[in-house]
This record gives structure tokens, sequence and C-alpha cells, in this order.
């Protein structure tokens, strides 16, 4: 069917995105647990993903409703690739700022950003 982006395109619009509209860095970090050795669980923290984000305050629409229904006044929103596995109870720093996660947003299989609507840790 001309004119469908394959798979290809893309991946190769998520680059580009990456490249141009992503000015920031951050570091999200996961607890696991692991094995204590001695037949018990402990919590470990692991790096997740690193790269280039892009960090703003939040808009309007979806990002801003989440916002008011969590009770953040001020809220912002960082941008990252689909591909990054992220939850909500990971941990995410920006540029050095300790930021809570809050909710993810992915807008599905053509989405050329990850949307986490995030506060300043306290």
């Amino acid at each position: 069917m001309p004119g469908v982006l394959s798979a290809a395109d893309i991946a190769e619009f998520r680059g580009l995105v990456a490249t141009l509209a992503f000015p920031d860095t951050f570091v999200l970090v996961r607890d696991t647990e692991v094995s204590d050795g001695a037949g018990g669980r402990t919590l470990s923290t692991a790096t997740i993903a690193a790269g280039d984000c892009r960090l703003r305050a939040t808009g309007s629409g979806t990002e801003r409703t989440i916002a008011e229904q969590l009770g953040w006044q001020a809220a912002y929103a960082v941008d990252v690739s689909p591909a990054v596995d992220v939850r909500p109870s990971d941990r995410i720093t920006v540029n050095g700022r300790a930021l809570e996660i809050g909710a993810v947003v992915d807008s599905g299989a053509w989405s050329m950003v990850k949307t986490l609507v995030c506060q300043e840790q306290p």
C-alpha cells in the first residue's frame, strides 16, 4: 500500500527525533530483588537506561490532566525514545535533577516519543 511507513522508516524518524529534538540527558534506575545468598531477597538498584531526552514543563492536554490527578502543581514532561523500558515505579535523573515519575504516556506504534509525567523529588 503506497504511503504507508515501513518499520525501517519509523526507526529512521525516531533516530532523527532523538538527534534533533533531545538536548538533555537522562539516567533511569529501577529497584529489583536479588538473592542475598542466604535464602532471602534484598533490593538492588540497577541502571535500566540512559541517553538523550527532552525535559519541558507540562502544557495542556493529557500531561497536564495526569499531573492534576496526581495533585502536582509544578509538573514536567520528559520525552524519551519509545524503545525505553520505563515504569512509574522507576526513578529518573535528567541533567542531574532527580525526578519522580507519575505516569508513562505511550502513544502507540507510530509514536516518535514516550512521555513521562514527572515532578521534582522532594
